[in-house]
């Protein structure tokens, strides 16, 4: 102990304050490789992984479409799922890019033969890679979910890759705040500034920003597509931009010429991918819609929907096999059903009827059926109509979805009197009474026997 002790008093006395020796920085590859290696290994944020992968995947699963699977809608999923996950790894990111001033480390730097950038590099390439790999486990997971079910639409590449990158810009500007603060409030305040600005990007659609923000999560349904290129252009942007803060963070270690000049790169990639993105104005789904062929059951009636809800046909065809049945022959015929997204260009083709479903969970079929008996009716008269005409017209709507109304209902005795006709009767009730049902202008005197 002694020895020790009067070593590093010789040392001490032999060299001053900034007269160290230094060995020339080596900057070989295997010199690189090694931190890297133990970053990788030996990173806090190793053991931070199963908390993003549980967490990403909780919310990738809840914004899956229930009992559908769409290509599109599964990688919007994934990339929802960076609304949670972005700002905590932006925090910790932060919380590992303060560990050097935390620790008070820095000198070791000077005692290090390898180059003053290589063991912030090594730890941002630790935090990246497992930033990528959790964001990796949470899109197979949806994806498998996915392929299981027989998938329609196409996997993005493009989409995937930028909701990556849209992790990884957190976790590079989480880490680059980190290097420059280090105070113990830094990461939550971090992660809770990550969490706002997503949430006030997410408000802005349609705004010429919009698009710009690292986080896209709006869902397309079977009957609209992205803007072509929308994703490769966003990718450009979020990479142009995790090259950018990369790079300042190491030239603010080592102002080397080519960090310098990784700088003006990525700074020219970053305007010119924030330019191609910007000019799409915020304009997130292209106009119209994919093609597709419909998929179709023939029954009593024939009802068409789009390949992703093909699974719904067979209930689809029993359900409103009923309502056809009692609309047969009078000016509510339906001969045809085709799904159609809803408001403009939502119409079906002529000479049939549009339903409209988003899913098929839990619930789908009444609500299918209920959207397309309102159709039946004008809406625009119905909100003018008086109470007790709404109630006749809802119980008649409820008696061609053979629905019970309730007897405490005042307008019970309107669906008592349509279930004690005969099929024929019902359908002369229908024809002569069909223009008032449609205009919600019913009268209790049109329900009883003449």
């Amino acid at each position: 102990m002694t020895d020790r002790t009067s070593l590093a008093e010789q040392s001490s006395d032999a060299y001053g304050p900034g007269d160290l020796p230094s060995a020339p920085p080596d900057s070989s590859p295997r010199s690189f490789l090694t931190p890297v290696r133990i970053e990788l290994a030996r990173s806090g944020f190793l053991w931070f992984v199963p908390v993003l992968v549980c967490v990403g995947v909780a919310i990738a699963w809840h914004t899956l479409r229930p009992g559908v699977a769409y290509w599109p809608s599964t990688i919007t999923s994934a990339n929802a799922s960076v609304v949670i996950t972005g700002p905590l790894v932006a925090g910790m990111a932060t919380w590992l890019g303060a560990r050097e001033k935390r620790r008070g480390l820095a000198y070791l730097r000077a005692l290090s033969p390898r180059a003053d950038w290589l063991y912030p590099a090594a730890e941002l390439i630790a935090v990246l890679a497992w930033t990528a790999l959790s964001y990796a486990v949470v899109l197979l997971t949806v994806a498998l979910r996915t392929s299981f079910m027989g998938a329609t639409g196409r996997f993005s590449l493009s989409a995937a890759l930028a909701g990556a990158m849209g992790l990884c810009l957190h976790a590079v500007a989480g880490y680059a705040v980190g290097r420059c603060w280090h105070g113990r409030i830094v990461p939550p305040l971090v992660a809770i500034g990550a969490f706002v600005i997503t949430l006030y990007g997410s408000n802005g659609y349609g705004s010429s920003w919009y698009l710009l923000f690292p986080v896209l999560i709006d869902d397309p349904d079977p009957f609209s597509a992205w803007q072509p290129g929308l994703y490769w252009r966003q990718l450009l942007w979020l990479f142009a931009l995790v090259a950018l803060v990369t790079s300042l963070c190491f030239a603010a270690v080592s102002r080397s010429r080519a960090l310098l000049a990784c700088v003006a790169m990525s700074a020219a990639l970053a305007v010119t991918g924030g330019y191609v993105t910007w000019q799409l104005r915020g304009v997130y789904f292209e106009p119209g819609e994919p093609d597709f062929t419909y998929a179709c059951r023939q029954g009593t009636v024939t009802v068409c929907v789009n390949p992703t809800f093909r699974a719904a046909l067979p209930e689809l065809d029993e359900s409103f096999a009923e309502i056809s049945g009692k609309l047969d022959g009078t000016p509510g015929e339906i001969t045809r059903l085709e799904q159609r997204p809803r408001g403009v260009g939502g119409a079906a083709s002529p000479g049939a009827h549009a339903i409209h479903m988003d899913n098929l969970g839990p619930g789908w079929l009444g609500e299918v059926r209920s959207e397309f008996l309102q159709e039946l009716v004008d809406q625009d008269a119905c909100m003018d109509a008086e109470e007790d005409a709404y109630l006749l017209t809802e119980s008649v709507a409820s008696w061609m979805a053979d629905e019970v109304v309730p007897e405490s209902s005042r307008s019970a005795y309107a669906s008592d009197h349509l279930r004690d006709l005969s099929p024929e009767e019902s359908r002369a009730w229908l024809n002569a009474h069909f223009t008032q049902f449609r205009e919600c202008s019913l009268d209790s005197s049109d329900f009883t026997r003449s």
